[in-house]
């Protein structure tokens, strides 16, 4: 992970446990470290993807 993490470690337990109560047979009630690392890094892929697809002019990322 960066020195600055992106997300937020409860708001992603809450969802992953929630997602996982409604979609699975099997109760699960903890989520791993790699899994916060995973999210993580795939949220700075996404960004970096978003940066690099805007047009060089203008002020605002869309």
């Amino acid at each position: 992970m960066g020195k600055h993490p992106m997300i937020n470690k409860k708001n992603i337990r809450r969802f992953i446990l929630d997602y996982a109560k409604r979609s699975r047979a099997h109760t699960y009630s903890r989520v791993a470290e790699c899994v916060y690392d995973q999210i993580e890094s795939a949220m700075r892929d996404r960004c970096r993807r978003i940066v690099d697809a805007q047009p060089s002019a203008g002020r605002t990322i869309k």
